[in-house]
């Protein structure tokens, strides 16, 4: 009875540790891909771990870290899909097609690395200009029903007020909101209003502005904030200029920030 009371417990120890094992290594895996590893270990120190896993028959996707501004509409996530027992299929010419059952959902631009590991695979999503509601999904082909993620927005950018707007600075990058007039179409006898006088002119005929990032450690960083989108109102429209960053950008030692050659802090 005590050999095979042993026996168990050394068999019961072993499942453990393989069982470890091989959480250590999914855990770790994707940063050794060439594609994926690379994108992921520009902005994975400020990712957080998500809490929400979709299961279907038998199948798994899980948003296993992410990041998110929504002040620019802007993120990265790391998602993981598998099935119990058995190795799936991808068709990554497809958009991410899983089994041919399961598709990968991004509403908004994006980029896409998706990397084979074990029974499964993690797939690195690159978005922005979504709809801040419901941005990545799993699509269920055969039930044509969608199941999103939870990517609650967090709190990264700092806000400083213009005279004709906001600018919002993040570690994922920079927006300018700009808050302007709708115009009426004239008639042939109507007086045209006054247009009024805006305190940063974009100094490129197709309504870019320039911008300068200086920090403490006399690092620079300049660019054009192209125009990203615009959501109208009654009698307005809020245009977002952007420019995104291809890495973190450590915005705790920015001592000053400038939009067409003007100061703004």
């Amino acid at each position: 009875m005590k050999n095979n009371r042993r026996v168990i417990e050394v068999v019961l120890i072993g499942i453990i540790l393989v069982s470890l094992t091989m959480g250590i290594r999914r855990t770790i895996d994707y940063k050794k891909d060439k594609n994926v590893g690379i994108e992921v270990k520009k902005f994975e120190s400020i990712m957080k771990r998500g809490n929400k896993k979709i299961g279907v028959d038998g199948y798994v996707f899980e948003l296993v870290k992410y990041v998110y501004d929504a002040k620019l509409d802007r993120g990265h996530a790391i998602i993981y899909a598998k099935k119990t027992g058995k190795i799936i299929s991808m068709k990554k010419k497809k958009g991410g097609v899983f089994d041919d059952r399961f598709k990968l959902v991004i509403n908004g631009k994006s980029d896409m690395e998706i990397s084979e590991k074990f029974n499964g695979y993690y797939g690195y999503v690159s978005f922005n200009d979504t709809d801040n509601k419901k941005i990545i999904g799993i699509n269920d082909l055969k039930s044509k029903k969608v199941y999103y993620f939870d990517l609650s927005p967090m709190k990264l950018s700092k806000k400083y007020k213009l005279d004709d707007g906001k600018v919002y600075v993040s570690p994922l990058g920079i927006a300018l909101y700009k808050k302007e007039e709708i115009e009426k179409e004239s008639s042939k006898y109507a007086i045209e209003p006054a247009k009024p006088k805006q305190e940063l002119k974009a100094p490129d005929s197709n309504g870019d502005n320039k911008f300068k990032l200086i920090f403490n450690s006399k690092k620079e960083i300049t660019g054009t904030l192209k125009l990203s989108r615009e959501k109208k109102h009654k009698k307005t429209v809020t245009k977002v200029y952007q420019k995104n960053f291809n890495e973190i950008v450590k915005i705790k030692d920015l001592r000053q920030i400038k939009i067409n050659g003007k100061p703004v802090m």
